[in-house]
């Protein structure tokens, strides 16, 4: 097309001032260089994902031989959340081709003896996920370790006023172009950590000093009762990242009247760390 007419070639930068080794640096730019060198050397019409995962493993050799120390998550297991058919569902992929993938769901590490990974895996309770890719009956790469939520609100829609506008809770192109509307941060099963900020929903109060969010989690026509409700939110003060100062819980039957049945005020203490 008329864009692609104009691009002249691709440049590729690797920021080197907290990268003081040699191991540090290979890790970064292998094999992002190789993906690199198939995108601005090969012709578009002869570029395929299955194919280039496929000569993978020989450039992996290729890098060894020659002393490069390379990121190896290409034999780690992807994980995804997506709605399916109602219900939401942990997607397992392994890029190796013809790895076969294990798993538990009880927090013990995943052997050939495990549940062989052919389906998505519904979430309708909270597991303790572990998977790992294997060749000819051999582990490679590391081991998946994630705990995933299936719960009331999993996967259900809901409301944000005003809409977030830092993080929105999916990383982009996760899914692989099955991204769920309207994006699911908040009951895709996940939950995010002080080193990934990306799974959390994250809202700038400089122009409001609340947020509203609407869960639609009633079932047909059934009653649905709630025996616990649990709020987790990030508390990273050197980051300028703060939990809410309370939380308000109201329901409604008909989502015009609402009852307050929680009213929380939530402290925090700032960490040395916070305060330097």
């Amino acid at each position: 097309d008329s864009i692609s007419n104009r691009i002249l070639g691709l440049q590729a930068n690797l920021w080197t001032e907290y990268l003081p080794t040699k191991e540090l640096r290979d890790y970064q730019l292998f094999p992002r260089a190789l993906a690199m060198a198939e995108v601005g050397w090969t012709m578009f019409n002869n570029k395929e994902w299955k194919e280039f995962c496929q000569r993978m493993p020989e450039e992996f050799q290729r890098l060894e031989v020659m002393g490069v120390k390379p990121c190896k998550n290409f034999f780690d297991i992807n994980l995804q959340t997506r709605v399916e058919r109602g219900a939401l569902r942990a997607y397992l992929e392994a890029f190796y081709p013809g790895a076969y993938i294990y798993y538990t769901t009880d927090g013990s590490t995943p052997t050939t003896n495990s549940h062989l990974y052919t389906a998505p895996i519904i979430l309708n309770q909270e597991i303790q996920l572990q998977a790992a890719a294997f060749i000819d009956g051999k582990q490679i790469g590391s081991i998946l370790r994630e705990n995933l939520y299936g719960n009331r609100i999993s996967g259900k829609p809901y409301i944000v006023y005003p809409d977030p506008d830092i993080f929105k809770g999916d990383i982009m192109g996760e899914d692989g172009g099955l991204e769920d509307p309207p994006t699911l941060g908040l009951t895709n099963g996940k939950r995010g950590y002080n080193e990934d900020y990306l799974p959390w929903v994250g809202f700038n109060l400089t122009n409001s000093v609340s947020r509203e969010v609407i869960f639609n989690i009633k079932i047909e026509d059934s009653p649905t009762v709630i025996r616990r409700i649990v709020f987790g939110a990030l508390n990273n003060p050197a980051r300028g990242i703060r939990t809410p100062k309370g939380i308000i819980v109201e329901i409604s039957e008909d989502g015009n009247t609402f009852t307050e049945v929680v009213n929380e005020n939530i402290s925090t203490e700032l960490s040395p760390i916070g305060l330097q």
